[in-house]
């Protein structure tokens, strides 16, 4: 699981994430990419919980599925989630308590500017239009100001209340904190900060 901070107006939208990945015990094991820009569709996909869901499904709308615009694909994308979490379920012995959400974040055709949707495997992953302004997950304190500059705080903030929760319900944050920036039709990447530990981590995983 993971940290995801976004913020969305009719005219832009802010998406951040960290990029560490542990094991089941919840050690280091590598820093990865948690939020894809998909050019040809103006948008970018990012999830939470079940991490392959999440990653499968970026791979796939960037390079296995054809559609129009964001729209266009929030109509089928449903339907192509539920298979997908339902094969993961079987192939990895998962039941439902191992809840997955998905987050198109990008230009909408139809509304005529930005727009978050959010596809929750506790609704079938039906589409689910988000308000604007700013939201994260898991929980911290949602702060005013300069996002930018706010953005590695909150998100240290959120590590600092799950390392204080019971090991078995803790999501595990950390590495370096990305963003990227979508405004007039162009994507903005942006590394905001390392964590305390990051090179730490970072000799844990190549020994």
């Amino acid at each position: 699981m993971s940290s995801l901070i976004f913020y969305t107006d009719n005219e832009q939208a802010i998406i951040a994430t960290d990029t560490l990945a542990v094991t089941m015990e919840g050690k280091p094991y590598f820093f990865v990419n948690k939020a894809t820009y998909v050019p040809t569709l103006n948008m970018v996909v990012s999830g939470l919980g079940m991490g392959t869901l999440s990653s499968d499904w970026q791979n796939m709308v960037s390079h296995g599925l054809i559609y129009m615009d964001m729209d266009h694909l929030n109509q089928y994308a449903s339907k192509h989630l539920l298979d997908m979490y339902k094969d993961q379920q079987d192939k990895y012995g998962l039941d439902d308590s191992e809840s997955a959400t998905i987050y198109h974040i990008g230009y909408s055709q139809k509304e005529g500017g930005y727009a978050a949707y959010a596809f929750r495997s506790t609704n079938k992953f039906q589409c689910e239009r988000l308000p604007y302004g700013t939201a994260a997950k898991p929980e911290c304190d949602i702060l005013e100001g300069n996002l930018f500059d706010l953005i590695p705080t909150m998100m240290q903030q959120q590590r600092s209340i799950q390392m204080s929760m019971p090991e078995s319900k803790r999501i595990y944050i950390g590495g370096e904190v990305f963003a990227i920036h979508l405004t007039d039709g162009k994507a903005t990447y942006y590394k905001l900060a390392e964590f305390e530990d990051y090179r730490q981590m970072q000799r844990q995983i190549f020994e």
